[in-house]
């Protein structure tokens, strides 16, 4: 994108300084390495044949950047507890996805500081173009969105005729919203020795190896939510009660409900992840989330 946009090299290093500085390294799963495992999953999505060929150069600096920012400065408690609480973000932004609101203007904040603004000559359509974009993908990652970006995008995908994302803008759109949301999910279809491996996690539990310390880091994002809404006397959110928490079953409602429920071909949702072949990776843009289920399908 260099030359296209006329990136100056040292302001986008900068940004990306300042961008993983602010993510917190001490929380357990929304921190800059989550970032960067999302990063990894949307750019191999978006390089598939059938996704490629209407990808524009500003879709693809959107989706990146939308990828790299899309959880900066979480604090480690959901969009429930910070409604619920009162806090501060939730009246700014009126209750409605508080976090994922926070996550993209706290990034357009930085990308205004003159040594972080690596787009300072872009023109004023493409930014515009783009700012769209990234708030677009941003604000999709909100779960209580979630069903509705899929099921607008199962219908879209149903009858062929009415889905182009070659010539219709907002159909890419809606392509490139479904690769940010498996990107954000993907981590439970990689193989073990690709799984985003967060720090070490006292007291959970669970034995701490490769294998089991992304579900490790989840369980304790839940566990410390629950502790702080016991300390504020509010309700405790479903999943997040230490004393009854179950590592298994949750891992296995958020493939089930989440991450399958991405995984479209054609207009139902697929009840079984079969291996793809090669004729279905290269079917069309209505199975690029097949992609996600391959095995050998991420690169090291």
């Amino acid at each position: 994108f260099g030359p296209r946009f006329s990136i100056p090299p040292e302001k986008l290093a900068r940004f990306f300084v300042t961008v993983e500085n602010g993510y917190r390294s001490t929380l357990p799963y929304h921190n800059a390495v989550h970032a960067a495992d999302v990063l990894h999953a949307v750019s191999r999505l978006a390089s598939l044949q059938s996704v490629a060929r209407f990808a524009t150069d500003l879709d693809l600096l959107a989706l990146y950047f939308a990828a790299i920012v899309h959880d900066l400065d979480h604090g480690g408690v959901n969009n429930t507890f910070l409604v619920n609480s009162s806090d501060p973000k939730a009246l700014l932004y009126n209750d409605r996805s508080v976090l994922e609101n926070h996550h993209v203007a706290t990034a357009f904040a930085i990308l205004q500081q003159d040594k972080c603004n690596f787009l300072s000559h872009m023109n004023r359509t493409d930014y515009a173009s783009f700012r769209e974009l990234v708030i677009d993908l941003v604000l999709a990652t909100d779960l209580t969105q979630h069903f509705s970006v899929v099921s607008s995008f199962k219908n879209k995908v149903s009858v062929a005729a009415s889905y182009n994302p070659e010539s219709v803008r907002e159909d890419s759109a809606l392509c490139w919203k479904m690769i940010m949301k498996c990107g954000d999910v993907s981590n439970p279809s990689k193989e073990w020795s690709l799984r985003y491996v967060g720090p070490d996690i006292a007291d959970t539990g669970v034995t701490n190896t490769k294998t089991a310390r992304k579900a490790d880091s989840r369980r304790a994002k839940f566990l410390n939510q629950g502790d702080r809404e016991q300390e504020l006397h509010l309700k405790v959110s479903p999943f997040m009660d230490r004393h009854s928490f179950n590592l298994t079953a949750n891992q296995i409602g958020f493939i089930d409900f989440i991450c399958v429920s991405t995984v479209i071909k054609r207009s139902p949702f697929r009840e079984s992840l079969p291996h793809p072949s090669v004729s279905e990776r290269a079917g069309g843009p209505e199975n690029l989330t097949l992609e996600l289920v391959s095995r050998p399908f991420w690169p090291t």
